[in-house]
């Protein structure tokens, strides 16, 4: 028996395989109206197929909670209910000559505006993870309470934020993908809100691939006592200072056992003369963990026009055996005190008790190459390799950092 193919121009995916063997049995042919779907949440919107074959046709979704659907037959609703990816699936039993088959389309449920973030953010649950559509434009006008929860944000392309409030969170937050207008910032980006007594430990704070413009306050700043953070991240992303604020304060408590720069691009568009990263009337590490150790990994980075004159750290507690220093392959230009990047970072203190790894960097200040002169507080750990050049941005002043004269520094601007 051969089966009769049709063609079908709205179809997007066919399972099955004809058989021509001669054998009396065929597969069976199933074509879907769209092999991918993009909804927001509550949106529904019906599939359909078009078969060879008498067999049932049932239909299912690989997460219901993300993608519900309902009927049978030829056609089905999908009802999408939060952001996530969830897989619908029309498979037809085998009947008569033919064998099953299957149709599959790829639904992806993405959040669109700011009511819709909220509330996915609300939804019950210790874990969240919120998907942003692509293009989508989110307006956070209010303070967002997420604390009893671990949250994942993760944009799309394209996707924009515009921020005025805060994160308030006491556990994990990732932040990814995403575009954002700090122009009417009013307070720090994310900040822990709940006071504690005891020390709580939590995992990572997380900024990464987000492209953040004319910051007016900390993208991260801590308001209360006792928190303690495996890792607090910048990576793969541009952060603009456009005030004289701290990229991250940790002034008023709680501590971190990782700071991490890497692969990132931080600068000021204005006088910024104050410390990219503060902790000073805040916690020691060893305040929460006797033996901790705090390590400030900055890799793979370019650094602009911050802490112009001034040491690009301050800490509680300079000078403390508790302190590491690993500096790789970053490029420096007009930042902290001329000749002192690196005594900078802590906090200007001379002390050799720090660990400073420190290699492959490029200091300029004030046009000037200081790769002869920048050295490390502890002549047991000296700065190695550093790299003698005179950078050369495209274009600073509109945040265009593309530089040909050395192969380090923040990886997206090598030519």
């Amino acid at each position: 028996m051969l089966a009769a193919l049709f063609v079908n121009t709205s179809c997007k995916e066919i399972f099955g395989n004809m058989d021509l063997s001669g054998d009396t049995t065929v597969s069976s042919y199933v074509a879907i109206n769209t092999a991918t779907k993009t909804a927001a949440p509550a949106e529904e919107f019906t599939l359909s197929i078009t078969k060879i074959g008498d067999g049932t046709v049932t239909w299912s979704s690989s997460d219901p909670a993300i993608a519900e659907v309902q009927g049978a037959g030829l056609s089905a609703k999908v009802i999408a209910k939060k952001s996530g990816n969830a897989t619908i699936t029309a498979n037809v039993a085998a009947a008569g000559n033919y064998q099953a088959g299957s149709a599959k389309c790829a639904v992806a449920v993405r959040v669109n505006d700011f009511e819709q973030l909220k509330t996915e953010l609300a939804a019950e649950g210790t874990e969240v993870k919120v998907y942003l559509a692509d293009a989508a434009a989110i307006e956070m006008d209010e303070d967002v309470d997420i604390t009893g929860k671990k949250v994942a944000i993760i944009g799309g392309t394209n996707t924009a934020m515009t921020v005025k409030k805060a994160f308030q969170i006491d556990n994990d937050f990732a932040l990814s993908n995403v575009k954002i207008d700090f122009s009417e910032q009013a307070s720090y980006f994310v900040g822990f809100k709940n006071a504690t007594e005891e020390v709580v430990k939590i995992g990572d704070v997380t900024f990464e691939n987000i492209v953040a413009k004319n910051m007016k306050q900390p993208l991260f700043a801590s308001k209360q006592k006792n928190y303690l953070m495996n890792n607090i991240s910048i990576t793969n992303s541009i952060v603009e200072m456009g005030s004289n604020k701290n990229v991250i304060d940790l002034s008023s408590g709680s501590s971190a056992y990782n700071i991490n720069f890497e692969k990132s691009t931080i600068y000021a568009t204005v006088s910024h003369t104050t410390a990219t990263f503060k902790s000073q009337g805040g916690q020691k590490i060893i305040d929460l963990d006797e033996s901790g150790i705090q390590t400030f990994n900055l890799l793979n980075s370019t650094f602009y026009n911050l802490t112009y004159n001034a040491n690009f750290f301050q800490h509680r507690q300079n000078s403390q055996t508790w302190l590491k220093f690993v500096v790789k392959e970053n490029i420096f230009v007009n930042c902290g005190k001329g000749n002192q990047v690196i005594q900078g970072l802590n906090g200007g203190g001379k002390s050799t008790n720090p660990t400073f790894d420190v290699d492959s960097n490029v200091f300029n200040f004030d046009g000037a190459d200081q790769s002869e002169t920048e050295v490390s507080p502890n002549s047991n750990q000296p700065n190695k390799n550093n790299i003698a050049a005179v950078i050369t941005f495209k274009d600073a002043a509109k945040g265009d950092f593309t530089q040909s004269n050395v192969q380090v520094g923040d990886p997206r601007w090598i030519k």
